[in-house]
């Protein structure tokens, strides 16, 4: 007699892979999106903006879903097609913090919302291929939840952010001056001279970084110090100080890097950042 087939268990590597994938990836973009009004309106952007992106990213993203889904069924391996479209969403949704105008925001968006619809059938196909069918409620289910689990720790995690830094003046010194160390770190790999792809990657992650740090909390900080009276004052001496030193810095570099070389120019560049983060944490409050 045979021996019965062993029972499939639901609750698989793919299944309980794809439910964290979607946990850390609903989490991560819903952090985006419950501060997106606030980073809009720190850079100038009204309300209608905040519309127009929403509403195009979400319609752009109802449509790749119906391609993705249909191309999708003509993949022998969906896995890579899925993983590329939570990288672009990542990535997209990174490229927040190199937005200076409210259009750069729009862009990103829009990316992050292409790569969720690339990525949402390839993702359900996949958990659909590794789950056994009289198991497909429990295995949908489970991603769910993940998924809704992510969804309302991100704006959770947003309030933190923003209570951690929105009118606490200490904080928001200290997180300037770690994105000026973070640019000293940025400087410190682009040492190396790598031809790594992925090291390259994280190197201009981590200068989006500091860049939307930079921009948005040295406008804040100096409306805090100065009274409101002198705020023109104030922010066009902020402006004409940073076109001063990126005019210096600019020369500075590149004398460097053709006297010696690159890593005597990035090395300078550290020492410059470092000093910058230090010169703010001794700012009087």
């Amino acid at each position: 007699m045979p021996e019965a087939s062993p029972t499939r268990s639901w609750l698989n590597r793919t299944v309980l892979g794809v439910g964290l994938t979607s946990l850390f990836s609903d989490w991560s973009h819903e952090t985006a999106t419950a501060v997106l009004p606030a980073f809009l309106a720190a850079i100038g952007a009204g309300p209608a903006w905040l519309g127009a992106i929403e509403g195009i990213a979400d319609g752009l993203s109802s449509f790749t879903k119906l391609a993705a889904g249909h191309f999708t069924d003509r993949l022998k391996h969906r896995k890579p097609l899925a993983l590329f479209g939570y990288a672009f969403t990542a990535f997209s949704t990174a490229s927040f913090a190199l937005a200076t105008h409210a259009y750069h925001v729009l862009f990103g968006r829009a990316a992050a919302w292409l790569g969720r619809g690339l990525r949402s059938p390839a993702r359900k196909a996949l958990l659909a291929a590794d789950a056994p069918p009289n198991a497909y409620g429990r295995a949908f289910g489970f991603e769910r939840l993940m998924d809704t689990v992510g969804a309302i720790v991100g704006p959770l995690t947003a309030l933190w952010l923003l209570q951690a830094t929105g009118n606490h003046v200490p904080s928001r010194k200290l997180v300037l001056a770690a994105g000026y160390a973070l640019a000293g770190i940025t400087a410190i790999l682009l040492c190396t001279g790598t031809h790594s792809l992925w090291l390259l990657a994280v190197i201009f992650i981590l200068a989006g970084l500091y860049i939307g740090t930079e921009e948005a909390l040295e406008d804040s900080l100096s409306a805090e110090f100065v009274p409101k009276d002198q705020h023109g004052m104030a922010f066009g001496t902020l402006a004409a100080v940073n076109a001063v030193g990126d005019f210096l810095s600019s020369l500075l570099v590149g004398f460097l890097w053709s006297t010696f070389n690159v890593q005597t120019a990035f090395t300078a560049s550290a020492l410059l950042f470092f000093a910058g983060a230090l010169l703010i944490l001794r700012l009087r409050t």
